[in-house]
């Protein structure tokens, strides 16, 4: 049997945004939506066409945290100003593999997948689990071999807080933290088998 390539798990209905939207408009396309990243593309708004070429990402975190430190509202600013330009990306012909040990290491949910220099689809850990719910402990082991310097995931021996859970991005409101992100219960048995 063959490894899967992202091919076979990426979903192609993927969000895109202009960046001259203001975040506000971003947020309201998401929530519309319900997805937790956009996809930041120079000549598409919200269509998958050919001639759709990413400059960058704009995620949940990117609105709750990069919005107020410009320190203005949602409406003053565009998605340009706080999106994250020319991020990671992956080919559909990439194992999965390789792409999930790359989501570990730059601690990404999702990840872009480009065909040339279009865009043809998104890849996450949701894509990820549903054909292998046990990779992740198996890749997580594999990364900490690969990569000594890095230390493993702890959990902050902190009280447990309110507020959306950073990988289902439900609200929770006994989050609990494991190396710097926020997981709600359900999350959390999943993400300590990284």
């Amino acid at each position: 049997m063959t490894s899967p390539i992202i091919r076979d798990i990426m979903v192609t209905q993927v969000i895109t945004a202009l960046p001259e939207q203001s975040v506000q408009e971003g947020s309201t396309i998401m929530a519309k939506n319900d997805v937790g990243l956009l996809v930041i593309c120079e000549s598409c708004n919200g269509c998958m066409c050919k001639d759709c070429k990413p400059t960058g990402v704009v995620t949940r975190e990117d609105i709750i945290n990069k919005v107020s430190q410009h320190n203005k509202l949602p409406s003053e600013l565009t998605l340009r100003d706080i999106m994250s330009p020319n991020t990671q990306s992956c080919s559909p012909e990439e194992p999965v593999e390789k792409v999930v040990m790359r989501m570990l290491q730059f601690g990404f949910k999702r990840m872009p997948v480009i065909e040339g220099d279009k865009l043809v689809g998104l890849v996450s850990y949701r894509e990820i689990l549903k054909i292998a719910p046990g990779s992740f402990e198996i890749l997580r082991e594999k990364f900490l071999q690969d990569n000594p310097m890095e230390e493993p995931l702890k959990f902050i021996d902190r009280k447990p807080t309110q507020g959306n859970c950073e990988t289902c991005e439900n609200y929770s409101d006994s989050l609990k933290q494991l190396n710097g992100k926020w997981f709600c219960g359900n999350c959390i048995e999943t993400s300590s088998e990284l």
